[in-house]
């Protein structure tokens, strides 16, 4: 099972977002407990990840690359992760 939990709250009066993951992977030839389920995607923007490891990489690695060349928004931040997808369904 994966956990992978995120909140919003309120830090003196910022806005912030705690994350909470837990390590471990499962693959072919076995589980690890030192798989990093975090993913920076840009700057600001962070992934937590689940399911299979090689996928789950597979997908934010197509993500980020995505959202690398683009200027993020609110507005159009699920276009840009659809796109992402997109790409990695081709791979």
């Amino acid at each position: 099972m994966t956990l992978c939990i995120a909140a919003g709250c309120i830090e003196k009066k910022k806005s912030r977002i705690v994350t909470c993951i837990d390590w471990k992977a499962t693959t072919a030839l076995g589980s690890t407990q030192t798989f990093d389920k975090f993913q920076r995607l840009n700057k600001g923007w962070i992934a937590l990840m689940a399911g299979k490891a090689s996928r789950s990489k597979e997908l934010t690695s197509a993500i980020s690359k995505v959202l690398s060349s683009q200027e993020i928004t609110a507005s159009n931040l699920r276009d840009l992760v659809t796109i992402g997808a997109a790409h990695m369904a081709e791979i």
